[in-house]
C-alpha cells in the first residue's frame, strides 16, 4: 500500500529486483501509481505487475485485492509522514496512519489465523 509514494516506490524498486511472481502496487494517487508503473515497466519489462487505484482505508477494496491475489507478503507504506502537515491535520492523520493500519493488520492476522489455524 502507498506504492507510489516516496517510501512505497522505493520498496517497489527493491522488490522488483527480487523477481517476484507478481507485484501488486496499491496507491490512492493516480499520478503516483502511473509514475511508478511507468518506471517499473521501463526498468523491469518482464515484471508481472497489477496496479490498484484506491485507499487503504477502503475495507471492501482491500478485501477484494486480498481475495483475488492472495499476497504472501504485504508492505504497508501508506502513511502521512510530513510532521508539520500532520500536526495541523491530526484527525486525518489518526484516520490514515493509525486506524487504516490497524484495520489492515487485524484483517490480515485474522485471515492468516483462519487460513492456517495459527496466529501469526
Amino acid at each position: 500500500t502507498g506504492g507510489g509514494g516516496s517510501i512505497g516506490s522505493e520498496l517497489c524498486r527493491q522488490i522488483a529486483n527480487l523477481c517476484p511472481s507478481k507485484l501488486i502496487v496499491l496507491d490512492h494517487s493516480e499520478f503516483n501509481l502511473y509514475s511508478i508503473d511507468s518506471e517499473l515497466r521501463r526498468s523491469f519489462p518482464e515484471l508481472s505487475m497489477e496496479k490498484v487505484l484506491g485507499d487503504v482505508g477502503d475495507s471492501t477494496l482491500i478485501e477484494k485485492v486480498f481475495n483475488r491475489h492472495r499476497p504472501q507478503k504485504v508492505f504497508h507504506a501508506a502513511a502521512y509522514k510530513h510532521v508539520p502537515m500532520v500536526e495541523k491535520n491530526p484527525l486525518e492523520a489518526i484516520q490514515n496512519n493509525i486506524l487504516g493500519t490497524w484495520r489492515r493488520a487485524l484483517w490480515r492476522f485474522w485471515r492468516t489465523s483462519t487460513n492456517a489455524n495459527v496466529l501469526s
